[in-house]
């Protein structure tokens, strides 16, 4: 396994936050304005630039987040013309959190991905496809997921757990790491038996393709689990190699695009899918969830469902360990993220 320091990595990087106007005296504030002069409305530019300004009043955790190799990948990779995602948009991760919480959840995040991961990690996650997690052809469809970086937008999460069939995207999870104590009261955290620097996997997203034509195939094949419980698989499969006890499903009402009108499927696609894992709310933000999943007894569930239920459990064991045995090797100190920075 490659060992290396944080100095090690964020100096590999530290030219391309300089050629990216990362980390510089003004926060790259002149090059984001006139990307958004060119973008937005002048009153959508000057309000962007308002949020943005606001990193003056972070500039030493600012200094510090531009140079981290995952961060500034991640900015190339999205939106080389906005380093400052995480305060211009006003919902990152999630509705409700101060610029200055949003910063932290940021250098939180990336910080965690720079110190508990190899070089090897950030090349297959930034510069190449993905990292793979698991793979499997049934039927002569193709079925694989990988982990990338936030996927489509990156003020939704950090990273993504992504779906494809037959290479076709059909489900995405993205979820960043943040210290419990960014999005729950000391009381709720005593009761979890979690401190404030315990990392939290932030799930702020999940996301199902429209087109449901693969599902028919893929029914058969997996007996009815869908998608979203194979990524959550893997999910579980992250956290167990690295250490992480705990994630933190995102409350439909906090959801960056939650609107009034979508109250009823938000709902059903958040909030009973969290609940399904045990999930309890504990705070505004979110239902927490204990890892590795736990799930009812067989024995409480209608015999008509028991033996979905068991093949679904099954898939996602399967899916978890694959995905705990993918990403071991670029762990440095597997099981040891036992707090984080906050």
């Amino acid at each position: 396994m490659l060992h290396t320091t944080t100095a090690d990595k964020t100096a590999d990087f530290a030219p391309l936050a300089n050629r990216r106007s990362i980390g510089r005296s003004d926060f790259g504030l002149m090059s984001a304005l006139r990307e958004d002069v060119r973008k937005y409305t002048p009153q959508v530019a000057l309000l962007r630039l308002f949020r943005k300004s606001r990193i003056a009043l972070f500039g030493r955790a600012w200094h510090e987040l531009a140079v981290l190799a995952p961060f500034c990948r991640h900015v190339t990779a999205i939106d080389p013309a906005d380093p400052l995602f995480f305060l211009s948009h006003r919902t990152y991760l999630a509705r409700g959190l101060n610029p200055r919480k949003r910063l932290l959840a940021a250098l939180a995040h990336y910080r965690h991905e720079a110190t508990a991961f190899n070089h090897d990690y950030v090349a297959q996650v930034y510069e190449q496809d993905g990292l793979p997690l698991w793979c499997e052809t049934r039927n002569s469809v193709a079925y694989a997921i990988r982990l990338t970086p936030g996927n489509d937008v990156a003020h939704e999460g950090g990273l993504s757990i992504v779906m494809t069939v037959d290479q076709v995207r059909v489900c995405v999870l993205s979820f960043s790491i943040v210290p419990a104590g960014l999005l729950i009261r000391r009381a709720a955290l005593r009761g979890a038996g979690l401190t404030p620097r315990s990392p939290l996997i932030f799930v702020t997203r999940k996301h199902l393709s429209r087109d449901r034509s693969y599902q028919g195939a893929f029914h058969r094949a997996f007996a009815r689990t869908t998608p979203a419980h194979l990524c959550m698989g893997a999910l579980a499969g992250l956290a167990q190699a690295e250490g992480i006890g705990h994630a933190l499903g995102i409350h439909p009402g906090n959801h960056p695009a939650f609107a009034p009108k979508l109250a009823a499927p938000f709902s059903a696609a958040y909030a009973d899918f969290w609940k399904s894992f045990g999930g309890r709310m504990v705070s505004r933000f979110g239902y927490l969830i204990a890892l590795p999943l736990q799930q009812p007894p067989l024995d409480n569930m209608d015999r008509q469902k028991r033996a979905s239920a068991r093949h679904r459990r099954a898939y996602m064991s399967a899916v978890s360990h694959c995905a705990q045995a993918a990403i071991l090797p670029c762990v440095i100190e597997p099981g040891s993220a036992a707090r984080i920075a906050d």
